[in-house]
């Protein structure tokens, strides 16, 4: 019996907050399944249309729904934290990253990094600036000592590290996940730091 089948047995309340988390975590793949359609969508109009292009309301409902999805999948994530955090004030956190790690209907890391968004900001800043991206904040933020308290992160100064090998500063608000990510993997490698691969490395 696996380690998180049989601690579910013995504590209900271990059991019911693992069902939450399951439950959440199957609503986020639902999510990212429709995110996913909505894409495949907008890119066969991209085919038809051809070299004639497509004006930005040719796409309108496409984008409409794509951001009101992208707001559903931070709200679930931001969830998934804030139960993942539940586990860990029930267990301590090497017992619940042990039993997270142990359960195959949960991603072990997603899990734990969401529960960091969700000891540092409220769900209405993650939503507003998507869970993905104040993933890569929370870390970036860790790795150069940065504390935001209550205040909404968008205005605080992030330093990018560009292809050239030269830093860029620009407000947070104006940088994406993606930049913020390989800014953070880079300063993880100059520092000797283990870098952990997600999903997203392996395409």
């Amino acid at each position: 019996m696996r380690k998180a089948e049989q601690l579910a047995k013995e504590k209900p309340e271990i059991r019911k907050v693992l069902d939450d988390l399951i439950e959440l975590f199957t609503e986020h793949n639902r999510c990212c399944y429709q995110i996913g359609t909505l894409y495949n969508q907008m890119q066969e109009k991209f085919d038809r249309a051809g070299a004639e292009g497509l004006s930005e309301s040719d796409l309108e409902t496409e984008t409409k729904s794509l951001e009101a999805h992208g707001s559903r999948e931070s709200s679930i994530c931001y969830r998934m934290g804030l139960k993942y955090n539940e586990l860990k004030q029930l267990l301590g956190q090497e017992e619940a990253e042990a039993l997270i790690e142990d359960d195959p209907n949960l991603s072990f890391t997603e899990v734990v990094l969401f529960g960091k968004v969700a000891e540092c900001f409220s769900e209405a800043r993650t939503v507003a600036h998507g869970i993905h991206k104040m993933v890569q904040l929370v870390e970036y933020a860790k790795l150069n000592g940065m504390t935001f308290g209550d205040a909404d992160p968008g205005a605080s100064e992030i330093s990018l590290l560009q292809q050239s090998g030269r830093w860029k500063k620009c407000a947070f608000r104006d940088c994406s996940a993606d930049e913020l990510k390989q800014t953070v993997i880079a300063i993880k490698v100059q520092r000797g730091i283990p870098v952990e691969k997600d999903f997203d490395d392996f395409l």
